[in-house]
This record gives C-alpha cells, sequence and structure tokens, in this order.
C-alpha cells in the first residue's frame, strides 16, 4: 500500500470515528412502544397552530366563462315574438293612388336577422325598382325592446331621410300592430303597421298614415317565405 492510500484511509477511519462520537454524545428519546403513536412535537409559545389553508384550485387555463357577467342586462322573453320577422320575405301589392300619384304596384324584399347578442332584429326593406315605381323606398329597421314602455320597439331609417319610432305589444292572436310617429322633411304624422298572420310562411300587411284624425291605408301587400 503506498503512503497516499495509507493517508486516506487514516483519514476516513478518523472521520467515522468523529461522527460516532458525536452521535453517542446525543441525549437518545426514549424508544417507542409497539404499536404507539409517536406524539408530535409540542408548539413553541405564541406559534400559530391553524393548519394551513388549502390553495384554491385556479380554472384550466383557456377556460371559457360560461355566460354573460352577472349585473348585466338580458334580452326580454317578449322579444321571441319577433321570431315571424325574420328569415328572408318577399311581398308584392300596391301603394294606394296619393293626390297627384295614381296607384302602382310595388315588390318589396325583406330579410331579418337576430343581431348584437340577441337585443335586437336587423331587417334591411328593399322596393324592386320598376317602371312604374322609380323611386322605391330602401330603409333598415331595428326591432327590439323598450323597458320604459314594457313593449316591443320598431326604430326605422330610410333612403328618404325619413324615421319612425313604434311601439307594438306583440302578437294579438295573429294580429301584430306597431303605432308610432313618421318623421321626414320637417313634417311628422302618426304611423302605423298591421300585419296578418295566415300561416307561418305567410303574412299580410298594410301601412297606414293618419292624416286629418283618421287611418288611411297606404300600402296593402301580401308577404311569403
Amino acid at each position: 500500500m503506498t503512503m497516499t492510500n495509507r493517508l486516506a484511509v487514516s483519514l476516513t477511519c478518523l472521520t467515522l470515528l468523529s461522527a460516532q462520537a458525536a452521535l453517542a454524545a446525543e441525549p437518545q428519546a426514549p424508544a417507542a412502544k409497539p404499536g404507539a403513536t409517536p406524539a408530535a412535537p409540542a408548539a413553541k409559545p405564541g406559534a400559530n397552530t391553524a393548519a394551513p389553508a388549502a390553495p384554491t384550485a385556479a380554472p384550466p387555463a383557456g377556460a371559457a366563462q360560461q355566460g354573460p357577467p352577472p349585473g348585466l342586462p338580458q334580452p326580454s322573453p317578449l322579444l321571441a315574438q319577433l321570431k315571424d320577422f325574420e328569415g328572408k320575405w318577399k311581398c308584392s301589392g300596391t301603394r294606394v293612388p296619393m293626390p297627384g300619384v295614381p296607384a302602382y304596384p310595388i315588390e318589396t324584399t325583406w330579410t331579418g336577422k337576430k343581431d348584437l347578442s340577441g337585443f335586437w332584429v336587423s331587417i334591411r326593406l328593399e322596393e324592386k325598382k320598376t317602371a312604374k315605381n322609380q323611386f322605391p323606398v330602401v330603409g333598415d329597421y331595428a326591432l327590439g325592446f323598450d323597458p320604459g314602455s314594457g313593449q316591443l320597439l320598431a326604430l326605422w331609417h330610410d333612403n328618404f331621410g325619413g324615421r319612425s319610432e313604434q311601439l307594438s305589444t306583440g302578437w294579438q292572436g295573429d294580429t301584430f300592430t306597431w303605432v308610432g310617429e313618421y318623421n321626414m322633411g320637417g313634417m311628422k304624422s302618426g304611423a302605423r303597421g298591421v300585419f296578418h298572420r295566415k300561416s307561418a310562411k305567410e303574412m299580410s300587411h298594410t301601412g297606414e298614415a293618419n292624416i286629418g284624425g283618421q287611418w288611411v291605408v297606404m300600402v296593402e301587400e301580401t308577404c311569403k317565405r
């Protein structure tokens, strides 16, 4: 054995002997009786002995929130009555004669769909331009709910600069009536639209204006989808 190996063995033996001596000098705890549960160490004075609260599980990454946040307004159940105005409708009828303007046929298409988180039904209405209808009406409806009156609401604006606001209590049997006011060019008049439901795919419609305190039919048409 070389001198280097002897020195390494000697140092190893001295280290082991020192460790054994240190362990022997420490007081030994009494051996636990067979089957006995070891007692927990006594808490230090003033130490908080309450168990730590379990951590709150974090939602899975990318998990989507279910439903709208609490407190946000929700669409009124009454809006379900506007379903009959959704989809694509084609109408044909007559615009009644007016002073200096004879009656003439009209063809109208309107397309309605739910919009803006279900609070509105948006409708684009377009009359077809023909030889007898040189100035067809084009406009947009926004059908919704008015919390103030508790009724359905129809907002309209068109290509003649006109606008209207009408209210309805919804379907009464197979009749749906909008009543309000139409404004154009600084003039206003009462406006009423009446729909009669013949089936899920057919309705008749009359558009009326209040002239001199009397309701006068301006448009009559039948609509199908």
